[in-house]
């Protein structure tokens, strides 16, 4: 067995949504300080009948209202980019060369779920990632890549899904080549997105239909394809 399946038969479905577990970091969310209480108890108890111990000194962070997790920033509001975390993608010079690009989409990817129409934002950038493209950085390319940059600087504050609520699911699938996509919820405040989806289809040789590309958008990813089992609504744009 390796040691996420043991994280993951120790803190299973039935310990979400307080309990969430990736390989060694182990984070635990609850509304009240006293329901944190109890939900720590129960994973310091799990831990030990499995024989592991955890480093309160040096790895450890108890009761606090934030924390930094695999490159975001978690709190009573929601999920955002760790600011951090996400300097060397701000850092990055221009591509000279397939290599580069690809690290910077890679390093981007992480955090595509915070960028309204990544995909379609992509696609002058994709188009020098397909088999035998010659390289030209051009205007097109460079404008991109600094708008994806922006992007990421005004990154919003992605809710945290409340399943009491009906979840809204819009669709854009203007672009020919590429689908979007956001998962939202109406709280008192208003709408706050939950997470944003995208897709590009650079293979294509001709335009999916409007009706196949929503369906696709629907069943895309692991984000949007939950909401089936619950209340909500959903729209094309």
């Amino acid at each position: 067995m390796t040691f996420q399946r043991l994280i993951d038969a120790l803190f299973g479905p039935e310990c979400e949504p307080f309990v969430f577990g990736y390989l060694d970091d182990i984070v635990i969310v609850t509304e009240t300080f006293e329901q944190h209480l109890v939900w720590l108890e129960k994973v310091l108890e799990r831990l030990n009948a499995a024989g592991l111990t955890i480093n309160r000194k040096k790895k450890c962070e108890f009761c606090r209202p934030s924390v930094k997790y695999l490159g975001y920033v978690l709190d009573g509001d929601g999920l955002r980019v760790d600011k951090d975390k996400v300097a060397p993608v701000m850092n990055y010079p221009a591509p000279t060369d397939l290599k580069s690009l690809r690290r910077f989409l890679g390093m981007l990817g992480w955090y595509a779920r915070f960028i309204p129409n990544d995909a379609e934002m992509k696609l002058p950038l994709l188009k020098l990632t397909k088999k035998n493209a010659e390289w030209i950085w051009a205007d097109e390319q460079q404008q991109a890549f600094e708008a994806l940059k922006k992007a990421l600087t005004e990154a919003p504050v992605l809710a945290r899904p409340d399943f009491a609520r009906p979840f809204i699911v819009q669709c854009d699938d203007a672009s020919a080549l590429a689908i979007g996509g956001v998962l939202s919820q109406v709280f008192d405040d208003g709408e706050h997105p939950i997470v944003y989806v995208s897709r590009a289809y650079l293979h294509l040789r001709s335009a999916t239909t409007r009706p196949a590309r929503r369906s696709a958008l629907h069943s895309y990813g692991r984000y949007a394809s939950f909401v089936r089992t619950w209340k909500g609504t959903s729209s094309s744009l």
